[in-house]
């Protein structure tokens, strides 16, 4: 059960909780920095204690050469920019989330969990872009939301797990023929 408390708390940290503007923004800009020391915090104390055996972990040696990479990216930013570690650190926290996929094979969260926790996502996701569009111009999130072409444009984080969700309800329509799944492509 915690192990699935986690991957939700992980999720909404990740998505700097949706930046919600009820939430003050400094909630939010920490939220990222927490989710990421709880990945690292979790990953090492699994390495430390867990004696179970584990998945086979194809991507790994990506994710390492990713996270490398964002590290000697820090001492091009100071050496040709002048930029901190820290500031690039901060910058760049967003990759730092790739860890997590080190981390799922640790927790072993079952697949069917993961899926669902994609949809509801994507489909929160769907519900605040949705709200924020016709309650225009007031906002209820930090995210970018401005007027372009005549088009309303809304960023609001979140649109990867409506992405992936759309993917996985096109695969399930196709497969299964369920009318539930083509309500959920419509959103």
């Amino acid at each position: 059960m915690y192990r699935k408390v986690i991957l939700i708390i992980v999720i909404l940290t990740s998505l700097q909780l949706f930046q919600l503007s009820f939430i003050p923004e400094v909630v939010i800009k920490l939220s990222g920095l927490i989710g990421i020391a709880l990945i690292a915090a979790l990953i090492v104390l699994y390495t430390i204690y867990s004696r179970e055996k584990l998945f086979k972990a194809y991507f790994t040696a990506p994710i390492i050469v990713i996270l490398v990479s964002v590290l000697i990216s820090m001492f091009g930013a100071l050496a040709f920019q002048g930029q901190s570690f820290m500031v690039t650190a901060y910058a760049q926290r967003a990759i730092y989330f790739y860890s997590f996929y080190l981390l799922l094979h640790f927790m072993k969260i079952p697949g069917e969990f993961i899926i669902r926790c994609i949809f509801t996502f994507g489909l929160i996701y769907v519900g605040l872009y949705l709200l924020q569009y016709f309650i225009y111009p007031v906002k209820i999130t930090y995210a970018m939301t401005f007027i372009d072409r005549e088009t309303l444009r809304v960023f609001v984080p979140g649109l990867g797990y409506l992405t992936v969700a759309y993917y996985i309800w096109l695969y399930l329509t196709l497969r299964t023929f369920k009318m539930k799944y083509v309500i959920f492509l419509l959103l």
